[in-house]
């Protein structure tokens, strides 16, 4: 047994002094090229890695989209109520407080400032991130879907006429 010991020492003695220490690590190196090529064009490797991917994107996949809506909506209200003239988010039109209904209304019509346009050409959840990061730039405010796109396919909104007529009728 001592002997067996004593041959596997020599062994290994002999087979260091055959390479120095950068030959060693030239060859490490090598190897670990050779590994990343050949995991970037094995075709069997390629199709056992996707598979793996699949699969934990399967398994992963409700909890992952409810992570992301769960995060969507918080960013979403965070900015309407930043926006919101009283404590909770609430239409500046028609009064409307569900959250569902509500969005962000540009003060400024992007299509007529001259190019220059704030919150870019964001919308839906690229620009509530954008207005996150920017601090809440002024230029928006809360409105109800209904009243938004009723501004901005009209240019105006059906309240502000009902409002007017009714202030008419009061002054008359």
């Amino acid at each position: 047994m001592a002997d067996d010991l004593a041959a596997k020492r020599l062994r290994e003695q002999r087979r260091r002094q055959k390479f120095t220490p950068a030959q060693r690590q030239a060859a490490l190196d090598h190897q670990k090229l050779y590994m990343l090529h050949r995991r970037r064009t094995d075709a069997e490797y390629l199709a056992k890695k996707r598979l793996i991917v699949r699969q934990q994107y399967e398994k992963h996949r409700e909890r992952r989209i409810e992570e992301m809506r769960q995060k969507l909506w918080v960013t979403r209200v965070r900015c309407l109520e930043a926006y919101s003239a009283v404590g909770s988010p609430m239409c500046t039109c028609c009064g409307e407080s569900r959250l569902e209904f509500l969005t962000l209304d540009h003060l400024v019509d992007r299509r007529h400032d001259n190019g220059v346009r704030v919150g870019g050409n964001r919308m839906g959840q690229t620009l509530y991130s954008w207005l996150i990061r920017m601090n809440f730039p002024p230029g928006f405010r809360v409105q109800c879907y209904n009243c938004n796109c009723a501004r901005g396919a009209r240019g105006y909104c059906p309240h502000e006429l009902e409002l007017d007529e009714a202030v008419e009728r009061l002054v008359v």
